[in-house]
């Protein structure tokens, strides 16, 4: 699935058992560790979404308030990610790897005793952090000791973690906020993101220090990032965009326009990770035999536009909102997995800044469309304006995609 100018670079020697040695328990262990990382650092948007009813009602917020405290978050993943990116390059990813569980255990603590609107919005911005510093340490990591051939089925695990994150929190927080408070909810999120702390420290081989080293000079000297790279940051971001609205306001809308119990409009933000999470496992050792990305890609976005209809058309005919569900678990939750592949195929010296645009680009979007869709809700007292924009963002997606293949063949 290597793109245009991206190549896939052989696994930097290292002081610890090759990747191929490794027993099958080990890398199975090890992806999962991965896939923790990137569960429990996403935590931030899924739980504010799935509590938004209570934290709404015990913090005196409104919807356009609860989509600032959503693009709070998505701003701080956007900066955090870029500085991420740069720092794998020079110390290697297990470090920032590290760093990322333990800005999850201090952030989802802190979320946890916020006492008004103001102290969550601030909050909110640490809670980004780690969520923007996930992919480049990730990424970098499965560069460093993952060969070529097989970053496929790793990459496709550890996104999983995403949509598994996801699910769990769409299952457990609602029954446990009801049975306690949304505050015991986020502390528990704060207890898992210490398992997963010492598990990544005992797991993660800390790697070659001279490999390293070298890899940090010459991050120094970094080099024009591969145009695929900005295609690809553009297309994150017209995806991030309608993403933000589908797992931010989904809760919201299933629990006020359709009528549904808390725990029930946290189910169907479950099964999209659910979907998402199986979405990502079966496609990752298929994904670096797929060809150009750009047309998987298009095809994507076709469904996230699909899958916003049926939602919208639940409004009428409610029954509609688990195919929607299914089908934005399979195209909305199993894209970023493509684009994380293509930045790990910049080579091992570029994977933190070539993660790190992308995250950019997709967290750019994703920080704009919380609040106007709030907004818009609160405006207009109606879903359908925000599920129209979306969709449309998601067809305009394709279309960058199909274009980017038409340039691409066109090129002698």
């Amino acid at each position: 699935m290597t793109a245009p100018g991206l190549r896939l670079p052989a696994a930097a020697p290292r002081d610890t058992p090759p990747y191929e040695l490794r027993t099958p328990a080990w890398r199975t262990a090890f992806a999962v560790v991965l896939a923790s990382a990137m569960g429990v650092s996403v935590y931030s948007i899924p739980a504010l979404a799935v509590l938004s009813g209570l934290l709404i009602d015990d913090l005196g917020i409104d919807r356009s308030q609860f989509g600032l405290v959503v693009t709070a978050v998505a701003v701080s993943n956007a900066a955090c990610a870029q500085v991420a990116g740069r720092l794998v390059d020079r110390v290697g990813g297990r470090r920032v790897l590290l760093g990322v569980f333990a800005l999850t255990v201090v952030s989802a603590a802190l979320l946890a005793v916020a006492p008004s609107f103001w102290a969550l919005l601030a909050l909110a911005a640490l809670a980004g952090a780690p969520n923007g510093a996930s992919n480049p340490a990730t990424n970098k990591v499965i560069a460093e000791y993952v060969p070529a051939g097989r970053r496929g089925g790793v990459v496709g695990t550890k996104q999983s973690g995403v949509q598994a994150g996801m699910f769990l929190t769409g299952v457990v927080l609602p029954p446990v906020a009801l049975a306690t408070s949304w505050r015991w909810s986020l502390l528990l999120v704060s207890a898992v993101s210490v398992l997963g702390l010492l598990a990544a420290w005992r797991l993660v081989p800390a790697g070659d220090r001279a490999a390293v080293r070298r890899a940090g000079r010459a991050a120094e000297r970094p080099g024009r990032l591969p145009s695929a790279v900005r295609w690809l940051a553009a297309y994150s971001s017209l995806m991030g965009f309608g993403g933000a609205a589908v797992t931010s306001f989904l809760p919201l809308y299933a629990h006020e326009d359709l009528g549904w119990s808390l725990p029930a409009a946290g189910a169907a933000t479950a099964a999209i990770g659910l979907v998402g999470m199986a979405a990502r496992i079966v496609l990752g050792p298929r994904m670096e035999r797929m060809g150009h990305v750009a047309l998987p890609l298009a095809v994507i976005a076709v469904g996230s536009a699909a899958s916003v209809a049926g939602l919208l058309l639940a409004a009428r005919t409610p029954w509609l909102v688990w195919p929607a569900v299914v089908v934005a678990g399979l195209t909305v939750a199993t894209w970023n997995a493509f684009t994380m592949l293509a930045a790990i195929s910049a080579g091992s010296e570029q994977v933190g800044r070539s993660t790190g645009v992308l995250v950019l680009g997709f967290m750019g979007g994703y920080a704009s469309s919380p609040v106007l869709f709030g907004t818009s809700v609160e405006v207009t007292g109606s879903y359908l304006t925000g599920w129209v924009v979306c969709g449309a963002v998601f067809l305009a997606a394709a279309g960058l995609m199909l274009l980017w293949r038409r340039v691409v063949a066109a090129r002698p």
